[in-house]
């Protein structure tokens, strides 16, 4: 799910088919496997990404939305921020950009990494993309429901410290 979540830039036609190969991979794990319903929060990922994918605007993807919970927000917001970031304009450049790691090397310090400190490194690079474009109303609309993410994953961050 996270490579698929880091992919950009994808337009419509590319969501769907990455709607389509989530469903596939579902058939043959049913088939062949097991019943996805046993693999829990790893199924309820799935079918929360295949819903982000099939989102008709970004707009439906701010916190709260149906797939809020079943889809980690790292993965939610780095969906938005490659896949649903227009490619005109001014661009924010994810973690991996600003030090120039390659997207195996950042997958690797995902790992190593907290959703604290990843909705942290994301929210730097809002900020980064903030100070170059200065208006508002220059600003994506990914951009807003970025920002809603991140404003509510360090408010729940700090009440839950």
């Amino acid at each position: 799910l996270r490579h698929m979540a880091l992919r950009r830039p994808i337009g419509m036609a590319g969501r769907h088919a990455l709607a389509a190969d989530c469903a596939a991979l579902e058939s043959a794990v049913e088939k062949h496997l097991c019943a996805v319903t046993e693999l829990g929060v790893t199924y309820r990922a799935l079918r929360a990404f295949r819903g982000a994918l099939r989102a008709d605007s970004v707009d439906d993807l701010n916190p709260g939305c149906a797939v809020a919970d079943d889809l980690p927000s790292e993965l939610l917001l780095h969906h938005i921020l490659c896949a649903r970031w227009p490619t005109k304009g001014e661009g924010v450049k994810l973690p991996m950009d600003r030090v120039g790691l390659s997207v195996s090397q950042y997958s690797l310090w995902l790992d190593k990494h907290g959703p604290n400190e990843t909705v942290d490194a994301l929210g730097a690079s809002i900020e980064t993309y903030e100070n170059r474009v200065k208006s508002d109303g220059d600003r994506c609309s990914a951009w807003r429901v970025a920002k809603l993410w991140i404003e509510t994953k360090k408010s729940e961050a700090a009440v839950s410290s």
